[in-house]
């Protein structure tokens, strides 16, 4: 796999709020899926206001629900003994085990340069992992198409379909039907807008409408 974009916006040009709406859609659902933070209500408002317009409703929902006590309820229904496994070799059964796995996602992260460690989670695997890869490919397609390197903003795009198809959107659904039952309302909310990003027949389409 080859890298895309760069690690900046100087010098941006061309129609690039869409896909800077995607990486902010993106981003905020791997921070609503991370360990609660101090000042993770504020962090996610502020990012509701640039996701896709289609999604401004439910991220607002979202926040609305962010209570600051959420890191006990986290490991209730998320943490490594939570309800709902939140790690993807956790969730899916690996034909050649879960190193192969992981080790697949490692090249993914490795070729655009991406830091998992960057959304505190437990495992490169983690959904917010997972998440925050494809808000750092969205941008770096953003930052590719701003200059007008329509070749690096090609291999950004396909890379998050094929992560998409191979990997989050394999075992995403499953955790959000599992979040579907959690006695938060935050992770029930959340776990609604994963599905919506995430499940095949409802993922992100060329207008960054949901697509059915």
């Amino acid at each position: 796999m080859a890298e895309c974009g760069g690690n900046g916006l100087p010098g941006m040009g061309g129609d690039v709020a869409p896909l800077l709406a995607r990486a902010s859609l993106y981003r905020f659902l791997s921070m609503a899926f991370q360990r609660p933070a101090p000042g993770l209500a504020a962090e996610l408002n502020a990012l509701s206001d640039l996701v896709p317009d289609a999604f401004r409703e439910r991220t607002r929902r979202v926040v609305s629900l962010a209570a600051p006590d959420l890191e006990p309820t986290y490991h209730r229904t998320l943490g490594a003994g939570g309800t709902c496994r939140s790690c993807e070799t956790d969730v899916l059964p690996a034909a050649g085990g879960k190193g192969q796995v992981l080790a697949d996602i490692a090249g993914f992260y490795r070729a655009f340069l991406y830091d998992p460690s960057r959304e505190q989670a437990e495992s490169p695997d983690h959904v917010a992992a997972e998440l925050g890869f494809l808000a750092w490919l969205a941008f770096k397609e953003a930052y590719a198409a701003g200059r007008g390197a329509d070749d690096e903003a090609s291999v950004c795009h396909d890379a998050a379909g094929k992560f998409l198809a191979d990997h989050l959107g394999a075992w995403a659904p499953v955790l959000a039907g599992c979040l579907a039952g959690a006695a938060v309302p935050f992770y029930r909310a959340a776990g609604e807008l994963l599905h919506l990003v995430a499940t095949p027949n409802h993922r992100l389409g060329p207008d960054d409408q949901p697509t059915t």
